[in-house]
């Protein structure tokens, strides 16, 4: 199954980040003074994109703070610009992230594609 995973300073470089930074440490955090921001990650070409079943990941989440984290597909590159975000699925009290990707394309509430983006999404209470 693929499989990406964003841990270093370079991982987060490679995406735009809006009101967003990374610690010095490889964990992204909102800008100094900002309520919200959020992370898109470049474009990703996951030939295997039908076996992507799960989005799944773990936060460090401080009181007060939420973390979403929305995906979109499309069945080419340029096609992401275009295509729809989808609903924010919502990291656990104990950060946990997990998202049916697979479900969510079945029953039509987002497109399905080879290429994908995703977003991450900060903010304080």
């Amino acid at each position: 199954m693929p499989q990406k995973t964003w841990t270093s300073e370079s991982d987060w470089a490679a995406g735009t980040h809006t009101n967003t930074q990374t610690d010095g440490n490889g964990n992204l955090v909102l800008q100094t003074g900002q309520a919200t921001g959020y992370w898109t990650s470049p474009a990703y070409n996951m030939s295997d994109h039908r076996a992507t079943q799960l989005l799944t990941g773990t936060a460090t989440i401080p009181v007060g703070a939420n973390v979403l984290v929305q995906v979109r597909f499309a069945s080419t590159q340029s096609g992401l610009s275009s295509a729809s975000w989808s609903k924010y699925y919502a990291a656990q009290s104990d950060g946990s992230i997990l998202a049916r990707i697979r479900e969510d394309v079945l029953n039509g509430s987002i497109t399905d594609g080879a290429w994908v983006q995703v977003r991450i999404h900060l903010e304080r209470e």
